[in-house]
């Protein structure tokens, strides 16, 4: 059985103040150019908000997240930026009765996706930590596969 849910969006906003970013001096090296362009990838990890459903079914609340994306950098300091990752993890569905955890033996993968794009305005500052502010929309795309029977 495949379940899908169609992607929720929600706005990111991003406070000057509170956001700080490092950049190389290779990335400084470039202010002379109009327009430049950067690709990146990433690596994290994600711990979820859901603890007690994610404990149930993978024994775990967080995991590795990888992804990439691109960035645009206009000459006074507006940028464009588009990323994805992704999540996934393989356990077995769980039912929680009365506080007490039972295990189904029902294999289940899930998915998440999330896409982002964003922009904003980077203030040029200092070499080493530049402050911008920026807002963006994303998109988290969610699946699980699970097989409830074999022939």
């Amino acid at each position: 059985m495949i379940r899908q849910i169609r992607p929720l969006w929600h706005l990111q906003g991003f406070a000057c103040a509170a956001m700080l970013m490092w950049c190389a001096d290779a990335a400084e090296a470039q202010t002379a150019a109009a327009i430049s362009i950067r690709g990146f990838a990433e690596a994290g990890y994600e711990t979820f908000q859901a603890t007690r459903t994610f404990n149930a079914i993978f024994q775990e609340d967080a995991g590795r997240v990888f992804g990439g994306g691109g960035e645009v950098v206009f000459r006074p300091g507006i940028f464009v930026r588009v990323s994805a990752s992704k999540y996934e993890n393989t356990g077995e569905r769980a039912l929680r009765l009365e506080n007490e955890l039972f295990r189904l033996g029902i294999p289940l993968t899930m998915t998440i996706v999330p896409i982002e794009v964003s922009g904003g305005y980077r203030f040029r500052h200092g070499a080493t930590l530049v402050p911008y502010v920026g807002a963006g929309v994303s998109s988290h795309g969610y699946r699980e596969t699970s097989r409830f029977a074999e022939a």
